[in-house]
């Protein structure tokens, strides 16, 4: 079955990537901080300084970056879209992991019942 993506929520997406870049940018954080160390063990006091307080404000300017940009990439995907038709991917619907006969046939009860025939109604136990 094919669908087509034709809108992203801007916001929806500047939120899940600026998380994602906000997380992202922890793996490089312990890397700033040794270039922090080994530069103050060569270059004084204020390379540490600098490589310390950018290892600390890393993970935030990673997460505003990542913010802005999905809202971006978002509004600029959705004009495009609507020109283009967006992006077209195929879609396989799956089964229920789990199927219990006795729960599909009590829900379809539910929505079937009368609320204006009590006798018609359900009574759990």
């Amino acid at each position: 079955m094919k669908k087509q993506l034709t809108y992203i929520a801007p916001l929806r997406a500047g939120i899940v990537l600026g998380v994602l870049y906000g997380i992202l940018s922890l793996i490089f954080v312990p890397f700033f901080l040794l270039a922090a160390v080994l530069g103050s063990k060569t270059g004084g006091p204020l390379p540490a300084i600098f490589g310390v307080g950018f290892a600390v404000m890393m993970p935030v300017l990673y997460a505003a970056v990542g913010f802005i940009g999905g809202i971006i990439a978002a509004t600029l995907y959705n004009l495009i879209a609507k020109w283009t038709g967006g992006f077209e991917f195929r879609a396989i619907p799956q089964e229920l992991p789990f199927r219990d006969p006795r729960i599909i046939d009590f829900v379809g009860d539910l929505s079937r019942m009368d609320i204006n025939r009590p006798e018609m109604n359900l009574v759990l136990q």
